[in-house]
């Protein structure tokens, strides 16, 4: 059997929701794979994907709209840098190993991976039979106890210095993957409603998070004091990040903050999107992203520069919002304390199991204030979920989502240099596509 198959197999009699420990699952995983099944390796690489979050990204990429493949290609290539491997194919090949267990990726994207060279471990010889007469032993010396496991690194910060507590448009699936991604905005209401939730746009506009009965969560618990850095300092950007969602979410732990640039260069793409840009390049970042997470809920900001070539791709309109098929939607404006319009959004597609309550507040670039999102997300909608089901079970007001989104602190500076134009939202609006825009973005 196949070591998908035997994945798969665990995943049916334990659930899904023992990928949510790693030392659940590791242990899973000893109990339940024989010995021949995988090398240690290979068990190690698996638990790793869990326990740096590589599956968390890969489900919710894909709910955002993500093609499987790129899907699979960003978390795996994320998990590779978490590892501080060179060679990301072994943790592609986790991510989509797993992500077939799962269900959400099929296996011709598990077949294009290439699997570990010891994916299996031969069957152990039989052990000489033992002697009549055991051999003398030694004494056994003392041991010392065992030295406890390193702590996984922070999900950001300096090496040196110790971390803090823990659209849309004719593709919103690149937006989503780049919401994944982080990077631009978005049009085509179609594709949005076919096949993504539109909370998560373009950028990673990290938006997922299931919800239980409690009080409304009513936005940040602080007078937004904390000044904003004058300069594009990557760790001071990231601190303030996690400062605000622990701010704007009580009760929130272990915040998640990335960064992305608008950058089509080959070498800020992977698959044909905005990569993640690791600690050190996060100086050139137009777009931040926290995520964390309240008991079953997950809750999202995102703070985005909008690049002057961004054009339509920054547009958002209730328009986009439609019920049909699968799709339940609502959506409403909501006035901002400057005069802007912000977009509130509940969205339900059962396709794909989403359920998200969020709110987009656009760019104002005259003024320098960046686009933000908001958003919470029922991780596991129950089935025959309404709008107003979802209003009642997640638990951010219109007004708590506002106040976020006009939280001065998101005024990030822009980077020393700016990205080269053109930006990723308009090469992938353009049609034709211009010479200057790689052919292979998507």
């Amino acid at each position: 059997m196949a070591l998908s198959d035997d994945l798969t197999d665990l995943l049916a009699r334990t659930g899904t929701g023992i990928l949510s420990d790693a030392t659940s699952f590791g242990a899973a995983l000893d109990d339940f794979l024989a010995p021949e099944t995988a090398s240690r390796g290979v068990l190690n690489l698996l638990v790793d994907a869990v326990r740096q979050g590589a599956i968390d990204r890969l489900q919710r990429d894909i709910a955002h709209g993500a093609a499987p493949h790129m899907a699979v290609a960003a978390a795996g290539d994320q998990l590779a840098r978490d590892r501080a491997a060179t060679d990301v194919a072994p943790s592609r090949w986790a991510v989509a190993v797993l992500g077939v267990a799962l269900g959400v990726v099929g296996r011709d994207v598990l077949d294009a991976q290439t699997a570990p060279a010891q994916s299996s471990v031969p069957h152990p010889a039989p052990a000489p039979p033992a002697p009549s007469i055991p051999p003398p032993t030694a004494p056994r010396p003392f041991a010392a106890p065992p030295a406890a496991p390193p702590a996984a690194p922070p999900a950001w910060g300096p090496p040196s210095r110790p971390a803090p507590p823990r659209r849309r448009t004719g593709l919103i699936v690149a937006a989503v993957v780049l919401a994944l991604a982080l990077v631009g905005g978005g049009t085509t209401a179609a594709i949005l409603i076919a096949q993504d939730d539109p909370s998560a746009r373009r950028t990673d506009p990290n938006t997922d998070g299931p919800t239980t009965d409690g009080p409304t969560t009513d936005g940040p618990t602080t007078d937004s004091t904390t000044d904003v850095p004058s300069v594009a300092d990557e760790f001071a950007i990231a601190e303030l990040m996690e400062q605000v969602a622990l701010d704007s979410f009580p009760g929130a732990v272990d915040p998640v903050v990335t960064a992305r640039s608008w950058s089509v260069a080959s070498t800020n793409l992977s698959d044909g999107f905005p990569r993640e840009l690791a600690i050190g390049e996060r100086g050139d970042a137009t777009s931040w992203s926290v995520r964390t997470t309240i008991d079953i809920r997950r809750l999202d900001i995102r703070a985005e520069h909008e690049p002057s070539d961004g054009g339509s791709y920054y547009d958002w309109s209730c328009d986009d919002f439609q019920s049909g098929g699968d799709v339940l939607a609502k959506c409403t404006e909501v006035e901002a304390s400057d005069g802007r319009t912000a977009i509130e959004y509940w969205y339900i597609n059962n396709a794909i199991n989403s359920a998200s309550h969020n709110l987009v507040l656009p760019a104002d670039r005259a003024t320098g204030k960046l686009e933000v999102f908001v958003g919470e997300r029922l991780a596991e909608p129950p089935a025959g979920l309404t709008i107003e089901d979802l209003e009642e079970k997640l638990q951010l007001s219109s007004r708590a989502m506002l106040e976020i989104a006009e939280d001065p602190r998101l005024r990030l500076p822009l980077p020393s240099t700016l990205p080269p134009l053109p930006s990723y939202a308009f090469c992938i609006n353009a049609d034709p596509r211009p010479a200057e825009c790689p052919d292979d973005i998507s």
